[in-house]
């Protein structure tokens, strides 16, 4: 079933009920939900900038491919605080900012500031905060009400159908500037890895660096890398003998996972969901993962991916020596790197 298309108009006011903000016409957003903007208005026309790093963030989700326009907005700075100067520039009618980050737009004056909610630990109540005021200020309100009541709909059932006996020991390493992290106790897909089977076994301390030692004392069943631009790759960990004792190594169970925006969880997190349980099967099991995402890309966006879509999305090239991987792998793997 395809969302709705338009709702009726609503005025919105911001969630420190000090800014109500009018119909936008060109926003510049500093709060990471430029895929949600996209996703909610079915169109990347009023988003007019944003600062270099959503700007690569948008580059590597598979959302980009569905909205061009949205690489190739204006810059932004490069900073999470709004530059007024640069917004005047632009000309900009509406600003979207993280809550109380908002530089000295009060100050001058400026008259559309919505403030949105930081995921913190409380990503799913900020989700559904920032989705109902989005929808709001783009008078889009029936269609995100549709597809964040089908999106936890969906995981409602994924969590039911999928529980296992013994939950698979992960870890998640995530690249940062030359250095590996793992996931911690405060690791935002700890919930997803958990309702999908899993469990991550670097859950107990904070987020901290990830050297061989503690890996090897995790000894996951399965390491799952996090797409960042310049990340770590599979290969990386199969090619240097230090790994070769690690068991996820020894199996071959290191994959890229797909990219996610914590924003635009209606439409990413059922998909990255179906992804793991993909993974987290058996070889000989049928991969669902595929369907998911055309399936998906259809009914919400009304956009028919490719073979060369889907083999970038699932990261593919990164993966396809990886256990398992194969049963991914459809005719744009070959085209790769053409």
């Amino acid at each position: 079933m395809r969302p709705p298309i338009a709702s009726a108009p609503h005025v919105a006011r911001d969630d420190s009920g000090l800014s109500s903000v009018t119909a936008p016409h060109r926003i510049v957003s500093y709060a990471s939900v430029l895929e949600a903007l996209a996703t909610i208005d079915e169109s990347a026309g009023r988003v007019i900038a944003a600062p270099d790093y959503l700007r690569l963030g948008v580059r590597e989700s598979l959302i980009s491919k569905v909205f061009p326009a949205l690489s190739s907005i204006s810059a932004a700075g490069n900073s999470t605080i709004p530059d007024p100067e640069g917004i005047m520039a632009l000309n900009a009618d509406t600003v979207i900012a993280w809550r109380g980050i908002l530089g000295n737009l009060r100050q001058i004056g400026f008259p559309n500031i919505l403030q949105v909610r930081q995921p913190g630990a409380e990503v799913g109540a900020a989700l559904n905060e920032t989705w109902q005021l989005l929808g709001e200020v783009l008078r889009k309100q029936a269609r995100s009400d549709f597809l964040i009541d089908s999106y936890h709909s969906r995981m409602k059932a994924i969590a039911t159908e999928h529980a296992a006996t013994r939950p698979l020991r992960v870890i998640v390493v995530i690249p940062i500037r030359g250095h590996w992290r793992v996931g911690g106790r405060r690791f935002y897909l700890n919930r997803l890895l958990k309702l999908v089977g899993a469990v991550n076994v670097a859950a107990s301390p904070a987020d901290g660096p990830a050297d061989a030692e503690q890996i090897f004392n995790y000894d996951p069943d399965v390491v799952l890398l996090l797409n960042t631009p310049g990340g770590a790759s599979p290969e990386e960990f199969y090619d240097n003998r230090i790994w070769s004792a690690l068991r996820a190594v020894r199996q071959r169970r290191v994959y890229t996972m797909p990219t996610r925006s914590t924003y635009n969880a209606p439409v990413d997190e059922p998909l990255l969901a179906q992804w793991l349980i993909d993974v987290f099967r058996s070889e000989g099991s049928e991969e669902h993962t595929r369907e998911s995402y055309t399936t998906t890309y259809a009914n919400v966006y009304d956009y028919d991916l490719s073979d060369t879509d889907l083999a970038w999305a699932l990261r593919e090239e990164e993966n396809k020596t990886s256990a398992g991987y194969a049963r991914f792998l459809g005719a744009g793997q070959s085209r790769l790197g053409n």
